[in-house]
């Protein structure tokens, strides 16, 4: 009783396919099997069947193999390896076109494997190993957006080999859990990832994930450690983008450049986020003791909030200035290097309470702007906020000072806030606490030396009854106005 099906002639192809071997304990199916004879190659359109005890499909056992099925064609196996000893090619195409293995599917196992995904087809099994042995190559391609790679467990792309898994035309792959040692790159969708210690996606040193020109690859559920590169490069023209919708944590490289990527479970930083070049959007919260680096005349736009508790430069030559915006709250001790422009149109709140924070940078606050000082005693840094600029800052929006640990200033204290080249003040408002026994705060701005400094002043009202009692709370008329809020700010500038 033949228990194996060797094909090594010439090209077959199959309009109606049926090989009922239902009876027999074990079957093989070899496609590929001796270089002498000639590539092995069947091609199987419309109904086919290739009984649901096939034991094992090998295409390109010791020589070329091919396998195509089109139209509908239907594959039950409980496995399949492709490029054993020759190059095997495993083409599936068309709506209702059906691949099933019950147990892993290698591509690429010690040579060449490659399976195409199109049209609609479909291709399942329980896990996925891609270059799976030392020295092999496999490449997977899922194409078309009803097109789908369904992996119960795991996707190992480059277990030992060279592994590369692509994703075009809105191309689906449903997993559990992704190991990245190649290349995972393109456009289309990740989905069912799980987020506990059995799924997630995570990038290894020698993996990337990629997206290009006119491409936005999408990650659904799990979480994303990346230990490699994660890289969104587009053009001018045709901006590439990249979404994570759970948690990323990174200790490699994130790369964007004409490119929105959307962080939606937050970004915690503690390698190189690197934007250069063109035009970056870059959403999500941030957590960053890392390096942020805006480089070559790059304009990066931060939506959302960012913790700066490690390096952040933002780069400026004689001829070529980049520029960081961020629209959220941005607080934290690490300050900024690099001679760029920074724009603030949400909250800022320098140190942790409090701190000395530096610049070497030029600051922009605009009238939507939230500055929030922190006074504990008359100490800079350690007591009170001070932020000192190697630039120039222009002052706008809302400055706003808090006392901590029932800090009660007395009258003549003063607190040197903001140190810079220069000040310029575009009508800031000041909302200062309110102090008894007929003290309150003033602010101004100074020139010592060659440096600009904005202090506040707390002073002594004089007596009442005099027009300069009357003159000061005219002044100070707005100290309990309520202050606004950074999420309508970022909301407006995400719908603009």
């Amino acid at each position: 009783m033949i228990n194996k099906l060797f094909v090594n002639t010439m090209p077959f192809t199959y309009t109606h396919f049926k090989l009922n071997l239902m009876a027999i304990a074990v079957i093989y199916l070899f496609f590929g099997c001796d270089q002498s004879l000639g590539q092995g190659t069947i091609t199987a359109r419309g109904s086919v069947e290739l009984g649901s005890v096939v034991d094992d499909t090998e295409v390109g056992r010791n020589a070329d193999g091919f396998l195509g099925l089109e139209d509908g064609a239907q594959v039950f196996t409980s496995g399949v390896d492709v490029g054993i000893g020759g190059v095997g090619d495993l083409f599936l195409s068309g709506i209702g076109t059906n691949y099933q293995s019950g147990g892993t599917a290698s591509v690429g196992f010690l040579n060449v494997g490659r399976l195409t995904i199109e049209d609609g087809a479909s291709f399942r099994s329980k896990a996925m190993e891609i270059g799976d042995r030392s020295g092999s190559t496999g490449f997977v391609e899922v194409n078309g957006r009803v097109s789908r790679l369904s992996v119960g467990n795991e996707i190992v792309i480059g277990k030992a080999g060279l592994g590369e898994m692509r994703l075009s035309d809105g191309g689906n792959v449903t997993t559990a859990k992704i190991a990245v040692n190649g290349r995972l790159a393109g456009d289309g969708t990740i989905s069912g990832i799980r987020g506990d210690s059995f799924g997630g996606v995570q990038v290894s040193s020698s993996g990337e994930i990629t997206s290009a020109a006119g491409e936005n690859l999408s990650f659904i559920g799990g979480v994303v450690t990346n230990l490699g590169r994660i890289e969104s490069i587009g053009t001018t023209s045709f901006l590439s983008e990249m979404t994570f919708d759970s948690s990323v944590t990174s200790s490699g490289q994130i790369i964007s450049r004409n490119a929105v990527m959307r962080f939606d479970g937050g970004l915690t930083n503690e390698g190189d986020l690197l934007a250069s070049f063109g035009t970056s959007d870059i959403q999500g919260d941030i957590n960053n003791t890392g390096r942020i680096i805006v480089t070559g005349g790059a304009q990066a736009t931060f939506y959302d909030d960012i913790v700066q508790n490690g390096t952040l430069r933002v780069s400026a030559t004689d001829t070529t200035s980049s520029v960081a915006v961020f629209a959220g709250d941005f607080s934290g001790s690490g300050g900024a290097t690099g001679g760029g422009d920074i724009f603030f149109e949400g909250g800022f709140s320098p140190g942790n309470s409090p701190g000395l924070v530096e610049y070497d940078t030029d600051l922009f606050f605009s009238p939507s702007s939230m500055l929030e000082f922190e006074l504990a005693g008359l100490e800079p840094g350690t007591e009170y906020d001070r932020v000192v600029v190697n630039g120039d800052v222009v002052l706008d929006g809302t400055l706003d000072v808090l006392l901590l640990d029932d800090f009660d200033p007395l009258a003549s204290s003063i607190f040197d806030i903001v140190i810079a080249d220069s000040i310029q003040d575009n009508g800031t408002e000041f909302q200062f606490p309110t102090l008894d026994n007929g003290r309150l705060f003033s602010s101004s701005i100074f020139t010592s030396g060659n440096r600009d400094i904005l202090r506040l002043t707390v002073t002594a009202i004089p007596e009442p009854g005099t027009t300069a009692v009357l003159l000061m709370l005219s002044c100070f008329a707005f100290v309990n106005r309520p202050r606004r809020k950074a999420t309508a700010v970022r909301e407006r500038i995400k719908k603009s």
